[in-house]
Order: structure tokens, then sequence, then C-alpha cells
């Protein structure tokens, strides 16, 4: 038995946001799962507002990005901001909860390593590169 094991016996692995007991360390439980608004498909290229329409379209702006000039030129969301999400962003900046930066951190990394790839297929050298990550206040 090792270190790990015994550390998961005496104490076990629990939802990031319900304390539920899981199988994995930094996990959801199913009915957290279900209530965190994870975005997928079509989204914004300046923004990553979630979209109606096929994701396969080359580029998409929301009505917003046509009509304020944006400070950036790209940007993503992992979550959009309500329901778990937005309980997981406030236990993690008010509430000391720093055990969901990781999972956190995974999930951003996640949605922002298929933008910083096509950058650099694009021909974007690291010093020309810059990503900014924010969470809402």
């Amino acid at each position: 038995m090792g270190m790990q094991d015994l550390l998961h016996m005496i104490y076990p692995p629990q939802c990031l946001t319900c304390d539920a007991r899981v199988t994995t360390d930094f996990g959801l439980c199913g009915p957290c799962w279900a209530q965190t608004p994870f975005i997928a498909g079509l989204v914004c290229d300046q923004c990553g507002t979630p979209l109606q329409g096929d994701a396969e379209e080359q580029q998409a702006l929301c009505d917003d990005c046509l009509t304020i000039a944006r400070p950036w030129s790209q940007g993503r969301a992992a979550l959009l901001y309500k329901d778990n999400a937005r309980r997981m962003v406030l236990a993690f900046k008010h509430g000391d909860r720093l055990d969901l930066a990781r999972p956190c951190g995974g999930l951003v990394a996640a949605c922002g390593t298929a933008l910083v790839a096509a950058q650099y297929a694009g021909g974007a050298d690291s010093a020309a590169l810059d990503a900014a990550f924010e969470a809402p206040l």
C-alpha cells in the first residue's frame, strides 16, 4: 500500500463543490458536473462567448465584439460564469479555497492550448505571443 492509498483511506477524495465522495482527487461528483456550464462548440474568436452555429466555421464574432473595440485579439473561456462555475470562482477568490487552483488551471489550460497552438502554427514566435488569464471579480 502506497502513501497515496493510505492518505485516501484517511482523507477520501471529495467533490470540489459539495464535498460528496468521488473517485479521484480534484474531481466533481455527477450532480455538480451536470451543474457546471462548460463552453463547447462555436465561440466568438475574440472574447470566447458561446455562439449558435457549427463549430467548423473559420472565424465568428459576437455582436459585442463587432461593435466594441477590444484591447486583445483573441480570447477563450473554459466555463460560463454561472451556477457551479460561479460558486467555484467565488470560493477560490474569496473563500480561500486554494485547492481549486489546480483543477481550474487545468480547465483554463485546456481551452487555451488550441488558441496558443494556432498562434504557433500561424508563424508567431514566442516573443510575440502573449497570454493573459483572468477570473471575474
